[in-house]
């Protein structure tokens, strides 16, 4: 199923109340009122607050059973804000890539400081705690001094080892895209120097990171897609 995420005018931080809602409603397919609102809340606070969440399409109420659940978009985004499981206790974090393309090429990023230093791969920025993922995306793009379109087709479930071939860290990669953007591309972003080169040109630097090949693989097939892709791969840091 394809999930429409709307523009980043029509999704404001949530309240703390409003999390802890849909995370109460995460692990319950259908709740009732009484379910998820806390005993010691006042009925007209928490009313609001889930009016809010019905507004804005992350909960639906079902008048017929009396019954609240949470809406596909919801779903996709409590994934990544509600006690993901990480594989074998190690660190997990998630964070996103921007595959942006224009007249036929993708903008990269040569990174100038430890770690990774000199690697080239697409532009990297850490989610922000309460903010959905759509807005911690755009506010990336504005970063590098675009503007456009956004879609989430892919997701990288990453296992990360180290030179030693022990597993370090567990990630989620949730890779947006944007063709065509507006604006004029900064000379730098926060991890180093900005330029445009051709994808294949991508898979051909030495020092490029691992995930390259994968999203670059991605977004060369030209068969309709639809939904959200999730493919889990191991990963391997010079460190």
């Amino acid at each position: 199923m394809k999930i429409a995420i709307p523009s980043n005018e029509a999704l404001p931080r949530l309240h703390e109340i409003q999390w802890q809602i849909l995370k109460r409603m995460s692990f319950r397919p259908e709740s009732r009122f009484n379910e998820i609102k806390p005993k010691v809340m006042d009925p007209k606070r928490f009313t609001y607050h889930l009016n809010r969440l019905k507004n804005l399409d992350l909960v639906r109420h079902d008048f017929r059973r009396g019954v609240y659940l949470l809406t596909d978009k919801a779903k996709l985004l409590t994934a990544y804000f509600t006690d993901i499981p990480s594989w074998g206790n190690l660190p997990l974090n998630s964070g996103i890539l921007l595959y942006i393309e224009k007249s036929n090429k993708v903008l990269v990023v040569k990174r100038d400081h430890q770690p990774f230093l000199g690697y080239v791969g697409l532009p990297y920025f850490l989610t922000q705690n309460n903010e959905f993922v759509y807005q911690s995306a755009m506010e990336g793009l504005r970063a590098l001094g675009l503007t456009g379109k956004l879609s989430l087709p892919l997701i990288i479930e990453v296992l990360f080892k180290n030179n030693r071939g022990e597993f370090i860290r567990h990630a989620f990669m949730l890779t947006y895209y944007c063709r065509n953007p507006k604006g004029e591309v900064s000379k730098r972003s926060y991890e180093g120097e900005l330029s445009w080169i051709e994808p294949s040109a991508l898979l051909k630097i030495k020092l490029g990171y691992d995930n390259s090949k994968d999203v670059v693989d991605f977004f060369s097939k030209k068969q309709a897609r639809s939904g959200v892709t999730i493919i889990s791969k191991v990963y391997h840091t010079p460190m």
